[in-house]
């Protein structure tokens, strides 16, 4: 009987395992800002991707895209970039799902994928009502706030 509750405990855990990626083999980050249900002129999603030497912001509303434009970046940002991951303590739960009320209209979500050469790392969370949930732990937004700097005059993108 002790053997069982073992191995059913096993079981249950693995449904709901973190990824402990080690960042050191990330060699593509992708951030990316899903705004909430505004008017066209106000909505403005977007998507950061870094890469060894370039980075990528392509920033849209509701899919017409408004800006997509490179920056050249050098191996210290990228791996600035890799470590604020670890400082923020970003982990992917595999098997997680988002569990916010379906009547919770209006929020907005972040989406983050991390490539190494041999997987893609996939998480989200979404903030509607107050409330967070998603299969991604650590701090999401202080992460985008770190790599929107990485891009002078963000927000300029945005407008």
């Amino acid at each position: 009987m002790f053997y069982k509750l073992i191995i059913l405990l096993l079981i249950l855990n693995s449904c709901n395992s973190v990824k402990k990626m080690n960042f050191e083999e990330v060699n593509t980050i992708v951030y990316k800002f899903n705004d909430s249900s505004v008017p066209p002129p106000f909505h403005r999603s977007f998507r950061i991707t870094i890469k060894k030497d370039n980075m990528n912001l392509l920033v849209d509303s509701y899919g017409d895209v408004l800006v997509d434009t490179n920056f050249i970046i050098n191996n210290t940002q990228f791996e600035e970039a890799k470590k604020g991951l670890k400082d923020n303590n970003i982990e992917i739960i595999s098997g997680k799902k988002d569990n916010l009320e379906p009547q919770c209209t209006g929020g907005t979500s972040i989406d983050l994928t991390l490539i190494d050469s041999e997987k893609e790392y996939k998480g989200s969370k979404s903030f509607c009502g107050g409330k967070e949930d998603g299969n991604l732990n650590g701090e999401i937004k202080n992460y985008g706030n770190k790599i929107k700097k990485m891009i002078t005059n963000f927000n300029q993108y945005l407008k």
